[in-house]
């Protein structure tokens, strides 16, 4: 079994067609439906999807939107695992995701998706995403944080104000990352 294709095709689903997490997993038989590492990456790869695009398109020339589905979906799976798996060590992830896609359709990708990984994994180091951050405006910079829709941030700041919002941001990001580990 090969977690991270299954993980992958999962984020395709819900990402691509629409299809809601808890869906996909009902449909997977018994063991592979507990495996850890695919429910993992299958929720956070999702819930951080518009974090994970901002940074792919920081060190990207071609916008995500605009890369094959299994190529982008491939990169958000890497991308999450590298900045929020630290048990996984970084060449492996960025192996696997090449090998990954070197087994499909998209093979001539490999070399932009180990490209790009790399460079993710650089600005993680660099705090190049921090400073992105900054150069955006409030509701900008609380999307791309926290990984919400700029029309909810836009909300909850007109109901509650800037700090509230962000501080119930951080409070959700807190509650989520909790509810991995447990």
């Amino acid at each position: 079994m090969n977690e991270r294709r299954i993980a992958r095709d999962l984020i395709i689903k819900v990402l691509e067609k629409g299809c809601f997490i808890s869906d996909v997993i009902s449909t997977l038989s018994g063991d592979v439906q507990k495996n850890g590492y695919i429910r993992r990456t299958l929720k956070g790869t999702c819930e951080r999807k518009i974090e994970l695009d901002c940074r792919i398109n920081l060190v990207s020339k071609i916008k995500i939107n605009k890369m094959h589905p299994e190529v982008r979906n491939t990169l958000r799976l890497g991308a999450y695992e590298l900045l929020y798996m630290e048990s996984i060590p970084q060449r492996a992830t960025v192996n696997e995701m090449v090998n990954l896609i070197k087994h499909s359709k998209n093979a001539k990708a490999a070399g932009l998706v180990n490209a790009l990984l790399r460079q993710v994994e650089e600005d993680s180091n660099k705090q190049g995403f921090d400073e992105y951050l900054k150069s955006l405006d409030t509701t900008g910079r609380l999307s791309a944080a926290y990984s919400i829709p700029q029309w909810l941030v836009s909300y909850y700041i007109s109901v509650f104000g800037e700090k509230k919002s962000e501080e119930i941001f951080i409070l959700k990001s807190y509650l989520l990352q909790r509810q991995r580990l447990s």
